[in-house]
């Protein structure tokens, strides 16, 4: 059953429920942090994005191959507005662990925000970039959330030239 069928068969889901989504995905995100990485979490989810940057520097500079350091750190640069850092980030966790589901997760968003903060051209090939990004995250995890409903946000709202609007026009159908 598709995750649209399933909340839309299901009597038990309220709009309430979405009070609750928040921190049951900030509890997802943090269950797959190494020791490397624990202390900038925490840092970074204090709200001091530059401590938790510097603590993360000095990880990636004793192991460069510390791919969940190079997510935390696209993470940190993508909160900060700093897209381009974010997408270069993400591209290095991508390159180190690329069956990382949450990786391919963060690239598509990193490179969403790029695009929308660029030019028409450069927009369309970003977009690509992004559909396939969250395409390949729910292909490697198909359980997971925040990757489902950012695909779906992508096939809803982006244009049918990039791949996305098809969706949005099937379900108003039914």
């Amino acid at each position: 059953m598709s995750l649209s069928r399933h909340f839309r068969a299901s009597r038990r889901w309220r709009p309430s429920t979405l009070c609750l989504l928040p921190l049951l995905l900030l509890q997802l995100s943090a269950a797959h942090l190494s020791a490397d990485t624990a202390r900038p979490d925490a840092v970074f989810q204090a709200g001091h994005a530059d401590e938790a940057a510097s603590l993360l520097h000095t990880a990636l500079s004793a192991d460069p191959r510390n791919a969940a350091a190079h997510q935390l750190l696209c993470r940190v640069y993508y909160a900060q507005d700093l897209f381009d850092d974010a997408v270069r980030e993400c591209k290095a966790a991508v390159a180190i662990a690329p069956n990382d589901s949450d990786n391919q997760l963060w690239m598509g968003r990193a490179y969403g925000q790029q695009a929308s903060r660029t030019n028409l051209i450069s927009a369309f090939s970003l977009a690509r970039r992004v559909r396939s990004s969250f395409e390949e995250s729910v292909r490697l995890n198909p359980n997971n959330l925040e990757a489902l409903i950012d695909l779906g946000t992508f096939y809803v709202l982006a244009p049918s030239a990039v791949g996305g609007g098809q969706i949005g026009r099937a379900s108003c159908r039914e």
